[in-house]
C-alpha cells in the first residue's frame, strides 16, 4: 500500500513537471525582474512604514539590509543570455528524460541511506541557521542596546532589557549590574529591585547573599506581599540555618497565591523538600491561609557569627542517614544555644533556638528560649505577630494539631481577639471548639477559614476534612 501511494506521487510530480514544458518555456529571466521588482517594492513599503512611525530607525535599518541582501543575491543569480536558445522540442525532450531519471535516481539514493523508521523532525522546531551566527547577532544586538544606554541612562526599560539579555547569555555579574542601574536610576522601583535581587542570587550559585537581602527586603517595605522578594527571604531563613522559618514563610505564599501561579511548582518543591528536613508530615501540618510579613531584614554584619549552618552544611545533611541528618541538626542547635548564652540580647536568636527545640521535641528547652526572648525588648503584647511567634514555639514537634498544651490555645485565642481572620487563629481556636462540644462556633470558624483557603490547596482540604467531620 505504501509502494502504491509513493507511485501515484510519483506520477502526479511527473505530471505537474512535464505540462509546463509541453505548453510554453517560462522566460527565467522574467521570474528574476518579477523577484527584483517585489524586493524594491519591500524597500519602497520599509521608507513608508518608518515615515509613518511604524518603525523605530534600528528597526527599519535591519529590515532594509536583509531585503538589500535578498536583492543582491537575485540580481547575482540572474543566468546570463543563452548563446543559443532551446527549441520547445528539446526543452521537452529533456524535461521528459529529467521526470524519468529523477525518480528513478531517489529511488536508488533512498534504498542506499534511507531511515524509514527515523522519526521526522517538524520545521518548527529546526534551527534553520548556524549557531554561531545567531549568537554574533544577538551579541551583537545587546552591545547596541549597551552603547544606547550610555547615551539614555534614564531608560529604565533599557535597562531592565540588557540585564534580561546578559542573564539569557550566561554573562549573569553584568546581568545584576544592569538589574542595579535600573533599581538605582529608577528610585528603587520595586520591579527593579526584585530582579536586582533575583540577579545577584543566579551571579552567587544560588546563594541568598546579604545585598540580595536588602533589595528584597525593600521591595517588600515598598511593595508588600511582592512573591518574588517573599520566596527569597523564606530561602535565605532556610540557608541560615532556621529551616523552621523559611517552611511558615513558604506555606503563608503558597496560601497567598493563585491558584495558577506560575511559580507554584517551585514554591511546593521547596515547602516538600523543608518538611524532609524537618522529619514532618506535610499533610498534618495546619492550614495556614496567610501569615504576616516580617519587618524587612537588614543585612548581616559581616563580623556577626554565623546563625546557622552554610549552604554546604544543608546539602550535606540531606545526604545524611536520617538519625545522622538529626545528629547533625541537634548539634547546631546546641551551637546556636551556645552562642545566645555568649550573646543573651538577640531577641530573634532565642525565638530561632525555641523553634528549633520545638521541632527536636524538646518541649521544656523551648518554653525556656521562650522566655528568654518575652524577657527581651519585645513588641508590645497587642501585636499579633509577637503572638504568633509566642505560639509557634509551643506547637508539638511532631506536628499533630490535636496536642497543642492549653497556653498555645490560649494565645491562639487573644490573637483573634486581635484579628478575628488571622488563619493560624481561626483553625486552632476552631479545633478547640470542637474538642469541647461547641460544633456551632467550630464550624463557624471553620466555614469563614475556608473561604479564604485557595481551592485544591493542602490547608483548603485539611479545613474541609475538619468541617466533614463535625457532621450535621
Amino acid at each position: 500500500m505504501l509502494w502504491l501511494g509513493m507511485a501515484a506521487i510519483s506520477i502526479a510530480v511527473m505530471a505537474l513537471v512535464l505540462w509546463p514544458a509541453l505548453r510554453a518555456r517560462v522566460d527565467a529571466d522574467e521570474r528574476t525582474d518579477y523577484g527584483l521588482r517585489v524586493f524594491k517594492d519591500q524597500l519602497d513599503e520599509i521608507a513608508r512604514d518608518r515615515a509613518a512611525g511604524h518603525f523605530s530607525e534600528d528597526q527599519a535599518a535591519a529590515a532594509r539590509v536583509e531585503v538589500e541582501r535578498r536583492l543582491l543575491a537575485a540580481a547575482a543569480d540572474r543566468p546570463p543570455p543563452p548563446d543559443k536558445p532551446i527549441g520547445a522540442r528539446g526543452a521537452r525532450i529533456s524535461a521528459a528524460a529529467a521526470v524519468l531519471a529523477l525518480p528513478a535516481l531517489g529511488f536508488v539514493l533512498y534504498l542506499a541511506v534511507g531511515q524509514p523508521d527515523k522519526p521526522d523532525q517538524p520545521l518548527a522546531l529546526r534551527n534553520l541557521r548556524h549557531p554561531d551566527a545567531q549568537a554574533g547577532e544577538i551579541a551583537d544586538m545587546v552591545e547596541r542596546l549597551r552603547t544606547r544606554l550610555q547615551t539614555e541612562p534614564g531608560d529604565i526599560e533599557g535597562w531592565m532589557m540588557l540585564g534580561r539579555s546578559y542573564r539569557v547569555m550566561g554573562r549573569l555579574p553584568e546581568s545584576a549590574e544592569a538589574y542595579r542601574e535600573a533599581a538605582q536610576r529608577s528610585d528603587g522601583d520595586p520591579a527593579a529591585l526584585s530582579a536586582y535581587g533575583e540577579a545577584l542570587i543566579y551571579a552567587s550559585d544560588g546563594v541568598v547573599t546579604p545585598p540580595a537581602q536588602a533589595a528584597f527586603s525593600e521591595t517588600l517595605r515598598k511593595q508588600a506581599g511582592d512573591p518574588r522578594a517573599r520566596f527569597y527571604l523564606a530561602l535565605a531563613r532556610v540557608q541560615a540555618g532556621d529551616v523552621a522559618g523559611g517552611l511558615a514563610d513558604w506555606r503563608a505564599l503558597d496560601a497567598d497565591s493563585p491558584a495558577d501561579a506560575p511559580w507554584l511548582t517551585t514554591l511546593r518543591e521547596r515547602i516538600a523538600e523543608a518538611t524532609r528536613m524537618l522529619n514532618l508530615d506535610l499533610a498534618r501540618l495546619p492550614p495556614l491561609a496567610r501569615a504576616p510579613q516580617a519587618p524587612a531584614m537588614s543585612p548581616p554584619v559581616a563580623s556577626a557569627p554565623p546563625r546557622g549552618p552554610s549552604q554546604a552544611d544543608m546539602q550535606a545533611a540531606q545526604g545524611m542517614a536520617p538519625q545522622d541528618r538529626n545528629a547533625m541538626i541537634r548539634g547546631m542547635v546546641e551551637g546556636l544555644a551556645q552562642r545566645l548564652e555568649e550573646n543573651p540580647n538577640d531577641r530573634d536568636g532565642w525565638l530561632r533556638l525555641a523553634r528549633a527545640w520545638t521541632v527536636l521535641g524538646e518541649a521544656h528547652k523551648a518554653r525556656v528560649a521562650e522566655a528568654r526572648a518575652a524577657g527581651l525588648t519585645a513588641p508590645a503584647p497587642e501585636r499579633v505577630d509577637a503572638l504568633l511567634d509566642q505560639a509557634r514555639a509551643l506547637f508539638p514537634a511532631d506536628g499533630n494539631p490535636d496536642r497543642v498544651p492549653p497556653a498555645f490555645t490560649a494565645l491562639m485565642r487573644r490573637i483573634l481577639a486581635l484579628d478575628p481572620e488571622q488563619p493560624e487563629a481561626l483553625y486552632h481556636v476552631g479545633l478547640a471548639e470542637a474538642a469541647a462540644g461547641n460544633k456551632p462556633q467550630a464550624r463557624q470558624l471553620w466555614t469563614r477559614l475556608l473561604a479564604k483557603s485557595p481551592p485544591g490547596s493542602p490547608g483548603y482540604a485539611e479545613v474541609k476534612r475538619r468541617l466533614d467531620g463535625l457532621g450535621p
